[in-house]
């Protein structure tokens, strides 16, 4: 059997590597946290303390959020198919990044693919010149310094006009277009 987790190789000459010193200090930052505030204990809080604690805790949970995102996308990079059996994931007997990151992890596959799909949009990396790439963000209809869809061609994508509806007047979603006409709202379907 495969182990998915081997231990990073020791540096002779530095000690431990630099992922050795990461997990070591990751696990360090999971048992202070557990030694610090116990689940039960945010119950005898008060209500000021028990929202200084709430937002403490999202903080340290949106860098992990992003901790996650970023290797996920780290260990997608490393398994992509022109590496060939080169591909992290080959190398683990995995099919896939995803089916690596499930069976590592124990998250979802919907899990793993989102957090590799979120972090490969937002990687940035260094292009053959060593200069900064930008990330990999979505091409949309309407780009900064550009003209919106609408004044280039007389008309919006339409995908778009249905979520500006719904998210700036209730109840104008897709098959609404009665109300729209109804407000005033002129919608280019």
């Amino acid at each position: 059997m495969i182990n998915l987790l081997e231990q990073p190789e020791a540096n002779a000459a530095h000690g431990l590597s630099a992922a050795a010193r990461a997990v070591a200090g990751l696990h360090a930052l999971a048992a202070g946290l557990g030694e610090s505030l116990r689940c039960l204990a945010v119950r005898g809080l008060d209500d000021d303390g028990l929202l200084q604690v709430t937002t403490a805790v999202e903080v340290l949970g949106r860098r992990v959020d992003a901790l996650r995102v970023a290797a996920a996308a780290e260990v997608a990079d490393r398994s992509r198919p022109e590496l060939g059996t080169g591909q992290l994931s080959a190398k683990r007997g995995c099919r896939t990044a995803g089916e690596l990151l499930e069976r590592l992890t124990l998250v979802s596959g919907p899990t793993a693919g989102r957090r590799m799909r979120l972090g490969t949009q937002l990687r940035t990396g260094r292009s053959l010149g060593w200069r900064t790439a930008a990330a990999h963000l979505p091409r949309h209809g309407h780009r900064p310094g550009r003209r919106s869809d609408r004044r280039r061609h007389g008309r919006r994508d339409p995908h778009r006009v249905d979520a500006d509806a719904a998210v700036h007047r209730p109840g104008l979603g897709a098959g609404s277009r009665e109300r729209a006409g109804r407000l005033g709202h002129r919608h280019h379907f």
